[in-house]
């Protein structure tokens, strides 16, 4: 356009000349075919799920080694990613892995894809078809249409090549970047994948600090609990036990023919009865040692006095410990074995409470004096 102004120019001129220019070669045919276009259609906005895991996009990203591709999920209201290893693109290997995550995450309303050939057979629409799962397609040849899963292969790429070039696992690097990846605040959504689809924050290498209010949980599962106990016990023969150590009983036993008693006939003496933690009851530790090994039990003292064992703990000394002496052998037990009481409800919870500590004085020695300095009378 601008070389015909020009040559015009160069000869004659008449009002309106560069309007009537513009017009002719806008609507020459030949023109519009052969110029390619530069212009864009301004950038319209995808608008967010309503829920996690409604709207899924798909893509691949490979061949890798060993003729292995990467099939890769992400949820467009979360960003969280899904990264399968996969040795095939056909739609029978493709629809095998996505009904294993589908199984693990639930299904989507609505899966987005490329025109690529395990979307475009009827063996995909008949898995779809199956789960109520609707089909999105984008246009052909206009990979912007499924931006958020082809940015998501440029940036799991990016992770596998850095992985090659330093000669470390990729499998292994794949998992420590989804664990990374996965963990950390997303730039659009102002939360990390994981928060935003599982409600929590997750751990993972970097020492952070989780605040997790479960005690709505424990108290649903605690009522529920309670009444699943009222029920089981009223459709089963219960009879609370009245066992006290010193008890002579018998046993119950396998029966291994028609013969076979239901109890062993050779009686046992009853020198221990364990009980389960109960966060109500004070707590106390009994420890020994001799030459040899240690040995420790956490007790409950009850409110009459008696004390019930909960765990017990024994071992042999160590060729170093052998030297230590008597008293310094139990603090080690107690140490070792019992340093920490945990809630057995949740093993990651400690107990905070006084343990009383109960165990042998120490032994006296025999004192004499030097031989140089006992005479005979």
């Amino acid at each position: 356009m601008v070389k015909t102004k020009q040559l015009l120019r160069s000869k004659v001129w008449f009002p309106n000349i560069d309007k009537m220019v513009e017009l002719e070669i806008k609507t020459c045919s030949a023109c519009q075919i052969v110029t390619p276009q530069h212009t864009r259609d301004p950038v319209v906005g995808t608008e967010l799920p309503s829920a996690p895991w409604e709207n899924l996009d798909i893509d691949f990203a490979g061949p890798y080694p060993g003729g292995k591709y990467l099939l890769i999920l992400i949820d467009e209201h979360t960003r969280y990613p899904i990264v399968e290893v996969i040795s095939a693109l056909d739609a029978q290997t493709v629809t095998k892995k996505l009904r294993h995550i589908f199984a693990m995450f639930g299904l989507p309303k609505r899966l987005k894809s490329d025109n690529g050939p395990p979307f475009s057979g009827n063996n995909f629409k008949v898995f779809l078809d199956e789960f109520n799962i609707e089909h999105h397609r984008i246009t052909p040849y206009w990979p912007e249409a499924n931006g958020l899963a082809e940015r998501s292969v440029r940036t799991v790429k990016k992770a596998i090549l850095c992985a090659n070039i330093e000669n470390k696992n990729l499998k292994e690097e794949l998992d420590n970047f989804l664990l990374n990846y996965r963990s950390t605040q997303h730039s659009t959504t102002g939360q990390s994948p994981f928060s935003a689809i599982f409600n929590r924050n997750v751990r993972n290498t970097l020492p952070t600090i989780i605040p997790y209010d479960n005690s709505e949980l424990r108290k649903t599962d605690r009522i529920n609990k309670e009444k699943q106990i009222s029920q089981a016990n009223k459709k089963r023969n219960i009879k609370e036990h009245n066992l006290q150590i010193g008890d002579i009983v018998i046993c119950k036993q396998n029966q291994t023919d028609k013969l076979t008693p239901a109890f062993n006939p050779l009686p046992y003496k009853i020198t221990l009865i364990k009980v389960h933690y109960n966060p109500d009851y004070s707590l106390g530790l009994i420890t020994d040692a001799s030459p040899y090994g240690l040995g420790s039990v956490l007790c409950h003292i009850l409110p009459d006095g008696q004390e019930r064992p909960i765990a017990y703990a024994s071992r042999r000394l160590t060729a170093a410990e052998k030297s230590y002496a008597q008293v310094e052998r139990e603090d080690h037990e107690i140490s070792n074995e019992f340093g920490e009481t945990t809630n057995s409800d949740n093993p990651n919870e400690v107990v905070s409470k006084e343990i009383e500590i109960a165990g042998p004085s120490r032994p006296k020695r025999n004192i004499k004096p030097p031989d140089r300095l006992i005479y005979e009378r």
